[in-house]
């Protein structure tokens, strides 16, 4: 059974997701980021950064148990042991994972940098809009590189 250590934020949502697309059996344990459940000595044990999502799959590579942290690197796992989204056979591997990487990437100081230079309207909504707008742009680019057709 897989223990997904979560808390209110995309990336542990992106896990959640994740594990309902490749039909797993899990578990949830929530923890309110907001009053710090996660900054505990246990939590620690499973990720020294104190971050979510952690997953803890008892039946890891081997049978050995697994702990795995960041949203990206748990979704590949997860998809390679569904055997599912990663298409191995005549598809290469590597032509998926960057787009799992634009897909988990935060937001980074650039985004900020640029965000705050180009736009005058702070709220939220225009916020996300600029933010849907740059990763569409990174996907289709990336796409087009593959030679595949681009979702516009």
């Amino acid at each position: 059974m897989i223990e997904l250590h979560a808390g209110k934020s995309s990336n542990s949502q992106r896990v959640s997701i994740v594990l309902e697309e490749c039909g797993l059996p899990y578990r949830v344990r929530t923890y309110s980021l907001m009053d710090g459940e996660h900054r505990t000595p246990a939590f620690a044990a499973l990720n020294p950064a104190g971050m979510v999502p952690v997953i803890v799959d008892d039946d890891g590579p081997g049978g050995s148990p697994l702990t795995l942290t960041q949203s990206g690197a748990i979704a590949v796992y997860l998809a390679e042991k569904a055997g599912r989204f990663l298409m191995v056979g005549n598809s290469l591997k590597s032509d998926i994972l960057p787009v799992v990487k634009i897909g988990a990437r935060a937001v980074h100081i650039p985004a900020v940098i640029s965000w705050s230079h180009e736009h005058a309207d702070p709220t939220p909504a225009a916020r996300r809009r600029f933010y849907e707008r740059r990763s569409m742009r990174q996907l289709e680019r990336f796409i087009e590189r593959i030679g595949g057709e681009s979702p516009s």
